[in-house]
């Protein structure tokens, strides 16, 4: 290490407080810890260090750093870092991996509040008391457990998983437009069957149980040895100080998108037993996109009370336009109800193209879908393209789908491609989050004409 790194080094960590861990006593106590590792520390000190000058990052500091569990990891498994913008209340958080089994930099978010906090809450809206020796369970990106003392579940945020991919090596990819057709299509178009390509998940206990081998997989970990010598070094900067520092890139008018949520079972247009299904639900974000910001004005249509496009679908008007397109799409991408959700295999999710032809618009998609987390360079390719041409995506991981809406990268490697996607649970951006590419399990791009 040359002296000029240490100095830089040095100077970024004696900015960083030494923070205890458990909830402080503005957010309702909670849990008691221990001082937080030196290389949480060294690791956010990084991160700092590499987001220099953006304007997501510049002036935050640490606020807290909370330990969270995970099953199929002895001890603590991560640290959600709090950040803050005024050294008083959270926005933004990292959340970093405490061992080798996940990337030392897992997700992250600029601006919303941390998951932990919003599971401790639920827990205490519920009636709870969350004692000291309570803890949080990380189950992927979205969903977050709060459990007593006794191993008892008393709170949960984000949508817990219906299914879990098994670590196979199955993949498929196509293209196409509305002039041509289909260009290519590979991969096995079949039905996934369960037990050889997923698992159900019908049951907390079933969740517990089946999560760590769908998700602590080799290849996460080669990944995340990967990440760890080349971003998160023992000794001097990564690779992302040098390239000049990571690069955030929105899609036009970012801001004016649409929050819809998915339709509860057996409410008005969803006829099923199970919610509408969140690969839908982000497939009629995508297109309210299309509608409100490239002139595509069929695809979401005008409410009986004479709003275009509506942000929400928070009344019966906005619903009646919203709704009908979720369904639409719920049967066109053969999602079916699994214990209360409703659950869409990744080969399936690309399907949502077909929607811009039932609105009388052309098209062209581009797709790729992996069972295993991560398996082809071209899921970060179509975001990347997406990007470029200032346009939305949508992409599958943990079992979840989201609409993306931004990419960042340090320099132009795809390798380190973050993803940033709105989850589709809340009228709101407090949860989106940044997602890593290689976490994707399908990425499509839709063009609509």
């Amino acid at each position: 290490m040359n002296r000029s790194t240490t100095t830089i080094r040095a100077a970024a960590l004696s900015a960083l407080v030494i923070v205890i861990l458990g909830l402080p006593a503005w957010a309702g106590g909670g849990p008691v810890g221990h001082q937080a590792p030196g290389f949480v520390m060294e690791r956010v000190s990084e991160f700092f260090a590499f987001n220099t000058g953006t304007n997501e990052f510049a002036k935050k500091s640490v606020l807290h750093v909370q330990p969270i569990y995970a099953y199929g990891i002895d001890g603590i498994a991560y640290y959600e870092v709090w950040l803050s913008d005024d050294g008083s209340s959270p926005r933004g958080w990292l959340m970093l991996s405490a061992t080798e089994m996940d990337y030392p930099l897992v997700n992250f978010s600029h601006e919303g509040t941390p998951y932990s906090l919003k599971a401790f809450n639920a827990a205490r809206d519920n009636g709870q008391v969350v004692e000291r020796n309570a803890r949080i369970y990380r189950f992927g990106v979205s969903y977050f457990t709060v459990e007593n003392g006794m191993g008892q579940l008393i709170g949960e945020y984000g949508e817990m998983p219906t299914w879990l991919p098994r670590d196979v090596e199955a993949s498929g990819s196509g293209a196409g437009n509305s002039i041509d057709g289909v260009l290519f299509a590979e991969g096995p178009a079949g039905q996934a069957v369960e037990g050889v390509d997923y698992d159900a998940v019908r049951s907390y206990d079933d969740l517990k149980v089946l999560f760590p081998a769908s998700y602590f997989t080799a290849r996460r970990a080669e990944a995340a040895l990967d990440m760890a010598s080349r971003i998160f070094p023992d000794k001097g900067h990564g690779e992302a100080y040098g390239s000049n520092g990571y690069i955030y890139r929105y899609i036009y008018n970012s801001s004016n998108q649409c929050l819809y949520t998915q339709i509860p079972a057996n409410y008005r247009y969803n006829w099923t037993s199970c919610w509408s299904g969140c690969n839908n639900n982000a497939w009629m974000n995508l297109y309210g996109w299309w509608d409100k910001n490239m002139s595509k004005g069929s695809l979401v249509p005008t409410t009986s009370t004479g709003e275009t496009c509506p942000t929400y679908r928070n009344t019966n008007a906005r619903q009646d336009v919203v709704d009908p397109g979720q369904m639409w799409l719920r049967s066109t991408c053969g999602t079916y109800c699994n214990d209360g959700g409703g659950w869409t295999y990744w080969s399936k999710a690309y399907l949502g193209y077909k929607y811009t032809t039932s609105k009388g618009y052309g098209y062209h998609y581009w797709y790729q879908w992996c069972n295993s987390a991560g398996c082809d360079v071209d899921l970060a390719d179509i975001v990347i393209e997406c990007a470029n041409l200032d346009r939305p995506s949508h992409i599958g991981a943990n079992s979840h789908f989201y609409f993306v809406y931004g990419v960042a990268q340090w320099d132009t490697n795809t390798d380190w491609t973050w993803v940033y996607c709105y989850p589709g649970w809340q009228q709101n951006h407090d949860d989106d989050v940044w997602i890593w590419w290689h976490d994707l399990n399908s990425a499509t791009e839709v063009l609509v004409y």
